[in-house]
């Protein structure tokens, strides 16, 4: 059974490729259109050739801040929500990521329902 498209298309971020693979697996099995990204860069360059509704980015990545790709997507792309990943949480990273405008957050190791829930309260706030 085909499973249709969902018209949200969502940029993964992250410099580990098993992660991106795994979280486009899931995502796409849902039906959403999924794009991934290695680095920041290659994801500022995705953001200006296609309207992304949701960008999910690791904090901590070589070449860069997640928390400079969420200032990135806020001054540049207001309607583009994003949900940060992370091996490592902490309150201060959380709140910054927050402050700037990040509307989920999820820790790594995740489970699958984790990450749809994740990916439904970041695209519910787009909504509003």
């Amino acid at each position: 059974m085909v499973r249709p498209v969902r018209c949200d298309p969502i940029l993964v971020v992250d410099d580990s490729e098993v992660t991106r693979e795994l979280i486009h697996r899931n995502l796409a099995s849902k039906g959403y259109k999924v794009i991934e990204a290695p680095d920041i860069s290659a994801a500022t360059e995705t953001l200006k050739e296609q309207k992304i509704s949701l960008v999910i980015t690791d904090l901590k990545m070589f070449g860069g801040s997640g928390l400079n790709l969420i200032k990135y997507v806020k001054e540049n792309f207001p309607r583009t929500e994003v949900a940060i990943i992370t091996g490592y949480p902490s309150i201060e990273t959380t709140e910054a990521a927050l402050k700037m405008g990040a509307v989920a957050f999820l820790c790594k190791p995740f489970t699958r329902e984790e990450l749809f829930e994740t990916v439904e309260q970041a695209l519910a706030a787009r909504k509003k």
